[in-house]
């Protein structure tokens, strides 16, 4: 139940929003979404934000920006054109991957999307299964316990 902070560039942040934030505009975008901005640097290039462990969603300065983008309120940020002028498409293997699920679920299929990351815990404890290293793939560095 630990507190993280994450240190956001407020050029970056602006940047990535296409707004123009001050300090108490992010503070309060950020307390919205249940984040506490506890400082900034000097010269006010960056904004420490103070994540609770109830978010545990966040997990880079990334998500953080997101955040703030939602507590602002993406209804509130101008619609402008972009400068360059392109035309959408699906990809070859998204489409035909499109394609083929729609067929499948007329046929009377069922999509399952699982966890392809468990802990030891749950692929072997919880199944009663004595934990077997040699056909398992361990990740050195996980984000959380549960993979």
């Amino acid at each position: 139940m630990d507190y993280n902070n994450f240190e956001v560039e407020v050029e970056k942040l602006n940047s990535l929003l296409g707004l123009k934030l001050d300090l108490e505009k992010i503070t309060v975008a950020a307390e919205k979404m249940g984040l506490k901005v506890v400082g900034n640097s000097d010269d006010g290039k960056t904004v420490k934000v103070e994540v609770p462990p109830t978010r545990a969603d966040i997990l880079h300065s990334c998500d953080v920006v997101e955040d703030i983008g939602i507590g602002y309120g993406f209804n509130n940020i101008q619609k402008i054109y972009p400068p360059t002028n392109t035309v959408g498409s699906f990809q070859p293997n998204n489409k035909f991957a499109d394609m083929l699920r729609a067929e499948l679920a007329q046929a009377g299929y069922n999509e399952c999307l699982t966890f392809s990351l468990l802990s030891f815990k749950d692929n072997y404890t919880n199944m009663r299964l004595p934990i077997d290293l040699d056909e398992c793939v361990q990740l050195s560095n996980p984000k959380t316990i549960e993979f």
